[in-house]
């Protein structure tokens, strides 16, 4: 199953939508318009492109097929440059150019603005990745809705995980420069004593830092058997290859966003380090599903994704269509937001979705632990946990 074909721009767009031999649209009700507003430049694109991509293969996928409820998809692009402001006028260019439902940017801080926009105009927006739990309900509205591994669930999955292992106290280092790190951290914390461990000390740094020397140095003095990094790329790097240039080389576990293999040269023969992302791309060990995405992705864009962020691009045009096919394709906001909370277990390429009740956030996941030994990359180990935290705005 599938869909997706790229498009886009900085403040111009490009669309694309499959026509019928004439050039007119394949359906007479026109194609299902989606507005893409994503960063295509700066630093978040490391993070939005290959969403975007896999979005693009599934709007190509679907289109292939005949559409969905009889219609087939257009898509328009605006390159937010991991600009806020840029962010928030986005959404209402998409949407006077057509747009019936927007895909924004794969983190609140950047994604926000833009669903903020479109909730005002009454137009759901599903993100391509943001993890925060304020992305939906609790910190935008009833419109918005999120593909991403929310922290709770991430933060439990790797709680649970270490806590499995025996590592029964933790040193936890955060980035508390936006709203997924810092919360990560936090929530790690609660589920980490909830699964009856210790956070025995708890440093924060800023993404930007050059030095976290201090930091550091404190958690060489707590008495731990791990270490819980709530960070992101670049900063989340730059904090690891500290911690073991200072001789620190105790066990580290991370969420999603320390995924990726061109960073690990900067910490050169890496050991010891873990991280949860929602499926492992970057070798052998996963399902049929993830497999035959990875091979469709290689073929139109000549390599692997970076991050598994990309399968969250696919799995966001899966669950429309499905939320489409339920309401007969009916895009307006209060009917399609109906749909998407109606359906259980949507099948994707992230396995079966559903989203949890008043919050808009798929809660309830599977996840990938990965191993990063030597500096090589492999799947030791899937975990759903138990106790997912309680969102909070």
């Amino acid at each position: 199953m599938g869909a997706i074909a790229l498009s886009g721009c900085t403040v111009s767009e490009e669309s694309t939508e499959s026509k019928d031999s004439t050039g007119s649209s394949a359906s007479s009700d026109g194609p299902i318009v989606l507005g893409l507003a994503i960063s295509r430049s700066g630093w978040m694109a490391a993070y939005d492109v290959p969403a975007e991509q896999a979005a693009q293969l599934a709007v190509d996928d679907y289109n292939a097929k005949g559409g969905v409820a009889g219609r087939k998809f257009e898509t328009k692009v605006v390159d937010t440059q991991t600009d806020q402001q840029i962010a928030a006028t986005a959404a209402q260019q998409l949407i006077a150019d057509g747009a019936e439902i927007i895909l924004a940017s794969s983190d609140f801080d950047y994604g926000s603005p833009t669903a903020l926009a479109a909730q005002a105009d009454g137009v759901v927006t599903i993100s391509l990745g943001a993890a925060s739990p304020s992305f939906g309900t609790l910190g935008i509205g009833d419109l918005a809705f999120t593909l991403g591994t929310p922290t709770p669930t991430l933060a439990a999955a790797g709680a649970e995980w270490a806590y499995g292992k025996g590592w029964t106290k933790a040193a936890a280092l955060c980035d508390i420069s936006v709203e997924y790190s810092s919360s990560l951290c936090d929530y790690f914390e609660e589920s980490f004593t909830d699964a009856g461990g210790t956070v025995v000390a708890k440093e924060n740094f800023q993404q930007e830092d050059a030095s976290i020397a201090q930091q550091v140095n404190q958690l060489q003095k707590a008495d731990a058997d791990f270490i819980y990094l709530g960070s992101y790329l670049p900063g989340g790097a730059s904090a690891v290859r500290q911690i073991r240039a200072a001789g620190v080389d105790l066990p580290i576990v991370s969420g999603a966003a320390m995924e990726g293999t061109e960073w690990l040269a900067s910490v050169p023969n890496l050991t010891d380090f873990y991280f949860t992302p929602a499926r492992f791309i970057h070798g052998p060990g996963e399902n049929e599903e993830v497999t035959n995405f990875l091979a469709e992705y290689r073929e139109k864009f000549g390599k692997n994704p970076e991050h598994s962020d990309a399968l969250v691009g696919y799995a966001a045009i899966q669950v429309l269509a499905a939320a489409l096919e339920h309401n007969g394709g009916d895009t307006s906001g209060a009917a399609l937001a109906k749909a998407l909370n109606e359906l259980k277990d949507v099948d994707t390429v992230l396995g079966p979705i559903t989203f949890s009740e008043g919050t808009n956030l798929a809660l309830e996941r599977e996840m990938a632990v990965v191993e990063v030994s030597d500096g090589q990359l492999r799947l030791v180990d899937h975990v759903t946990p138990k106790n997912v935290p309680t969102p909070e705005s």
